[in-house]
């Protein structure tokens, strides 16, 4: 779950997926391309496209993020140098900057480099890319940077034993940011801005009358409140029997909105 609340994806890349990763880095600014690579080959996005996704193998994995069937996000780690250790890198599509995409996809990598024994992740950044870092020092991981040229070189451990005490702090800034989340996916819920009162009565007393006097009394004050008086829904059903249509019938008069002979009749 990302920040704002939104529900997205995570998964491993496959074979198949190499045209949405392709897509997705060639769409990117010049730059956010710039950014992750330090460049601007115009072949960047099909070697990428053809790393992420190949075969899966012990040192090497790929993660996309996917929202509403459009990939967002592609994070991934390789062998490094050092025993133990994989370079790790993410990219992010243009309009999802900012809503926590990259941060979740290090969280699952975190998890898989834990399972595989790896001790730590590196990164490369420019000294300008200000939101790698703000990521990486999120992360509740003890980061340590060395600058050279313009570039950092980013390294923070892996909590791969229950025992160590940075643990904590990474599970603690996890546990925080699912709780921002949390919060956020209920907001539309707890502060809506739109209210549909179905089955709203004018006289006094009645249940739909009640409902929709709170809905107004209370914290809903500027939300927008409809309603659709019960005897309209009545009157719409007995137009569908009139005319041999039987009430719900193929999604009349049913949630999917009345049928072409009740919206006729009025």
């Amino acid at each position: 779950m990302l920040t704002d609340g939104t529900t997205i994806e995570i998964r491993a890349a496959r074979l198949e997926d190499c045209a949405a990763v392709r897509q997705m880095h060639a769409a990117m600014s010049p730059d956010n391309v710039y950014w992750r690579f330090f460049n601007m080959s115009p072949g960047a996005a099909e070697q990428e496209a053809g790393r992420v996704c190949r075969e899966p193998g012990e040192g090497h994995a790929a993660l996309l993020a996917w929202l509403g069937g459009q990939l967002v996000g592609v994070a991934s780690y390789e062998p490094a140098v050092a025993p133990a250790v994989a370079d790790v890198a993410v990219a992010v599509a243009d309009h999802m900057h900012g809503r926590g995409v990259a941060t979740l996809l290090l969280e699952h990598l975190v998890s898989i480099g834990r399972h595989r024994k790896l001790q730590a992740f590196t990164a490369k950044t420019l000294a300008a890319n200000a939101a790698v870092r703000r990521v990486a020092g999120g992360m509740g991981l003890p980061a340590k940077q060395e600058i050279a040229d313009g570039i950092i070189d980013l390294t923070f451990p892996l909590p791969y034993d229950d025992a160590e005490s940075h643990l904590d702090s990474y599970l603690d800034a996890m546990a925080g940011r699912e709780r921002l989340a949390n919060v956020a996916s209920l907001r539309h819920l707890l502060q809506p801005t739109s209210v549909a009162v179905v089955g709203a009565s004018r006289r006094p007393g009645t249940v739909g009358r009640a409902i929709l006097a709170q809905h107004r009394h209370r914290r809903l004050r500027r939300a927008r409140v409809r309603r659709q008086p019960a005897r309209q829904r009545d009157r719409r059903r007995a137009m569908c029997a009139v005319r041999g249509q039987p009430a719900g019938a193929g999604g009349c008069c049913s949630d999917g909105g009345p049928c072409g002979s009740c919206a006729g009749g009025g």
